[in-house]
């Protein structure tokens, strides 16, 4: 069940095709409508944003958990997140906020027409 939740592959490109989301300090948010019951979601962290394994896997599972937690709000997208900015758990407070924000500001993409 978790699974259905995340994707990869070529769902990935439709969204980053498309081009419809919001840039913040942080993170950049695409999203696509996916004519599911569900949300998923898929992200990307840089090497050159973060170089160290183990800051990259604590950035994504804080930013998969906030989409857990917003998870009713993003039913029906693709949404796919892409870390502009380095985070630790010094700024999760900042990280969290702008994810709630941007999480707002995408639901605009709701009105694209599958092609």
């Amino acid at each position: 069940m978790a699974n259905e939740n995340f994707f990869v592959g070529c769902d990935f490109n439709t969204v980053l095709k498309q081009r419809c989301g919001k840039k913040g300090r942080l993170f950049r948010v695409l999203a696509y409508p996916n004519g599911l019951n569900h949300g998923r979601f898929g992200q990307t962290v840089a090497k050159k944003i973060c170089p160290k394994a183990v800051s990259r896997n604590y950035m994504k599972r804080v930013i998969r958990e906030l989409f857990r937690k917003h998870a009713p709000e993003l039913k029906g997208l693709d949404v796919v997140l892409m870390h502009q900015s380095y985070f630790n758990s010094t700024s999760y407070h900042d990280a969290a906020a702008e994810f709630e924000y941007l999480t707002q500001a995408i639901q605009s993409c709701r009105d694209l027409s599958k092609s």
